[in-house]
């Protein structure tokens, strides 16, 4: 008797199966996503000394053909204590990033030096280039 039920246990669960809702994919063309921006650094490590000398890395960038869309640089994470001026290629293939600490700082009424800076260490850093659509 069991084995005349199982055949209809399998149609019901497959005709349940076939009635789910779909996923909603709506068969529109969709836009292929956009090519992104290469970026080549002169360096991949720099070290920068404590005594507020900088360094710095060039960046050229490889533009999808036909993007002039302005490029922007940012570098992350930020560290509070280390100076870094970015200069983004806008609509050139070319900018800089430049690192330095903070250097020496004159302590009022004592004639004498501090350093304030970044602390001795490795850090990984980040330097993106995007043009507001692709990065």
């Amino acid at each position: 008797m069991s084995n005349r039920f199982e055949p209809l246990l399998l149609a019901l669960i497959l005709s349940f199966v076939s009635i789910l809702p779909g996923c909603g994919g709506g068969g529109g063309i969709t836009s292929p996503a956009p090519l992104p921006i290469g970026e080549s650094l002169s360096a991949s490590s720099l070290t920068i000394y404590q005594d507020g000398t900088s360094g710095t890395v060039n960046v050229s960038i490889t533009r999808p053909a036909g993007d002039a869309n302005a490029v922007s640089l940012t570098v992350t994470p930020s560290l509070s204590s280390m100076n870094v001026n970015v200069q983004s290629p806008g609509s050139g293939n070319t900018g800089s990033v430049s690192f330095a600490t903070g250097g020496p700082i004159p302590l009022p009424g004592q004639g004498i030096a501090a350093t304030a800076s970044t602390p001795s260490g490795t850090y990984n850093l980040t330097v993106t280039a995007s043009d507001g659509t692709r990065s």
